[in-house]
């Protein structure tokens, strides 16, 4: 049994070439949403348990997915090999994936890390975003989708899964600057414009008790890179060359251009709702 492991940010097409090697080598293909979504339609105790974090609008804890990728390996022994997408994310999935492999004599044979420039990640985001919304919202609608993410020194950063996974973000972003890139995809009609921001932010050096103080706020846990600027965020940010909003998560000034190409004035609308009052 081989086992591959496919690492890259979302959007870097991952799926798409898990599917390529699947069809080729005949091998499974594992989804950890697939997964995920398999355990809560049977009802498991982990699927149970994973839903309702999903209902509470939080993140599980790493040995709910850890167990269900336990179920998948030990359910699926007889295939050629598998696929890993999208597993392991953390040190902790990590560390406990290569003890599951271990426990029935096997081992990750390849890793790939796949790696696609960041200004096209957020683009192929947004745009697939919007597509999702229009076909919900018909084709008179205006559809405005943007995706943001975090880069220093070529690593995505993306959401924290936990806190100690905050802490490593923002331990790295310390004292260093990086880049945040929204990509942001119009739609009106028959017109499509998707477009990339790019932004540097400075971060201050940062204190082991400061960071874990702002951890402490919750601000982190839902936010690409560890941190908002527009909050408790701002306190640790020496300086930015670029959008402000772009960091934000979308560029306005930007995306006015784009409405006004398309016949969408804002300011002007907003001068006519005043005279109206």
């Amino acid at each position: 049994m081989v086992n591959i492991v496919l690492f890259g940010a979302p959007g870097c097409g991952k799926g798409t070439q898990a599917q390529r090697l699947k069809e080729h080598y005949g091998i499974d293909h594992v989804s950890t949403g697939e997964v995920i979504r398999d355990e809560i339609r049977r009802g498991t105790e982990l699927g149970q348990s994973m839903e309702a974090y999903i209902k509470a609008g939080q993140l599980a804890p790493d040995e709910i997915v850890i167990g269900m990728i336990d179920h998948y390996v030990t359910g699926h022994m007889n295939a050629a090999g598998c696929i890993f997408d999208g597993f392991p994310r953390t040190t902790v999935q990590a560390e406990e994936f290569d003890k599951i492999l271990a426990g029935h004599g096997l081992k990750v044979d390849v890793m790939i890390d796949i790696h696609v420039p960041e200004e096209e990640l957020v683009r192929r985001i947004s745009a697939e975003k919007a597509r999702a919304v229009r076909e919900q919202a018909g084709m008179d609608a205006v559809v405005i989708a943007a995706d943001t993410v975090v880069a220093l020194d070529g690593a995505v950063l993306g959401k924290p899964a936990d806190e100690l996974e905050a802490f490593k973000m923002l331990s790295t972003l310390s004292g260093c600057r990086h880049q945040v890139y929204t990509g942001l995809t119009v739609l009106r009609g028959e017109e499509r414009h998707t477009v990339s921001e790019e932004t540097t932010v400075a971060f201050r050096e940062l204190s082991e008790e400061e960071i874990s103080c702002y951890i402490q706020t919750g601000e982190p846990m839902d936010k690409a890179g560890a941190y908002g600027i527009q909050g408790f965020g701002a306190l640790l940010i020496e300086g930015i060359q670029g959008d402000y909003y772009n960091v934000m998560g979308l560029p306005v000034c930007r995306l006015g251009g784009i409405l006004r190409q398309l016949g969408v004035d804002c300011l002007r609308l907003a001068a006519g709702e005043r005279d109206s009052d």
